[in-house]
């Protein structure tokens, strides 16, 4: 696993090791992680984004810079999150 400088992790947040030898989930610097978020194996998260509580990240999911991520947002494998977007509350991304 490969985290950055000055993230905030709060409590209940999971983060999960790559399921494969040899790679990582990695995030980057500056990040907010709110309250019981969950962020599966082999995802890459950017850097200055927001994750608000209980949003839930499939495996291999990219979040890129400065993305904000509502609360209680279901984020489905292999998904990828644009720099500067905004994914509303309850979202169910596919």
């Amino acid at each position: 696993m490969k985290i950055g400088d000055n993230n905030t992790l709060r409590e209940g947040v999971a983060l999960h090791r790559s399921s494969m030898a040899g790679q990582a989930t990695q995030v980057g610097d500056g990040n907010f992680r709110m309250a019981y978020s969950h962020i599966a194996h082999d995802c890459i998260i950017g850097s200055e984004t927001v994750i608000a509580n209980n949003v839930c990240l499939a495996g291999h999911v990219t979040i890129e810079d400065r993305a904000f991520i509502s609360g209680e947002v279901v984020i489905h494998q292999f998904c990828r999150i644009g720099s500067l977007s905004m994914t509303g509350g309850n979202a169910e991304v596919t």
